[in-house]
């Protein structure tokens, strides 16, 4: 079974995106939030030297709780790009016998069944956790040999047994 698609730039924004809105990133980003508040309520309590100091600090919070993921990862997309020679590439994972074979651009990664410790199902979006703390991630409508539902059934099976 073989899943493909194009990595372009707006499917690695949506992927900042999500990750944004979960673990640590979730509580810095409310924690920024929460200081800009703070900073802006200060502001109107303060003096006008004060107030421009709140202001700036304002701005930083804002700036670091929505936009540095966003600029940090057009950054990350640019390299990317330079190392596979294209400003978009193909994203190829192979469930083979006895491994999930992932070939992204110039790169390629294995993972065995028994890495896999969850799959999240949102929408068209399937993500494969792995045991390391990565994730394997996978387009229903993008299997060229075979669809979701099967690729499931055999993940599940293989899963439960580790091979």
């Amino acid at each position: 079974m073989v899943n493909e698609y194009q990595m372009t730039w707006k499917i690695y924004r949506s992927w900042l995106a999500a990750s944004m809105r979960k673990g640590p990133r979730l509580v810095l980003t409310i924690l920024f939030c929460v200081m800009a508040a703070g900073f802006v309520f200060l502001g109107i309590l303060m003096g006008m030297p004060l107030r421009i100091l709140c202001f700036f600090l304002t701005v930083i919070c804002i700036y670091r709780a929505f936009f540095r993921v966003f600029l940090v990862g057009k950054g990350q997309y640019r390299r990317l790009s330079q190392i596979n020679g294209q400003q978009n590439w193909t994203r190829t994972v192979t469930f083979e016998e006895s491994i999930i074979s992932v070939r992204d651009g110039n790169y390629s990664f294995q993972y065995a069944y028994s890495d896999i410790i969850g799959i999240r199902e949102k929408g068209n979006l399937v993500c494969l956790d792995a045991a390391n703390k990565t994730v394997i991630r996978l387009y229903k409508d993008a299997f060229i040999d075979s669809d979701w539902e099967e690729c499931k059934e055999m993940l599940k099976s293989r899963i439960a047994t580790g091979s």
